[in-house]
């Protein structure tokens, strides 16, 4: 039997960074191989929880 993952809602927006900011988002990106967008949903899980 094959196990499901559970699927995860998801809606779209868009976010303008500062250049500073964004430098490190995409340098944080590229040192684990994950998406721009996987590293700011991760700080924005931190700041919420």
């Amino acid at each position: 039997m094959v196990a499901k993952k559970k699927k995860i809602e998801t809606k779209t927006f868009s976010i303008s960074l500062p250049l500073d900011i964004y430098d490190t988002v995409n340098e944080n990106a590229k040192a684990e191989s994950i998406s721009k967008n996987a590293v700011i949903i991760r700080a924005l899980r931190s700041f919420y929880d």
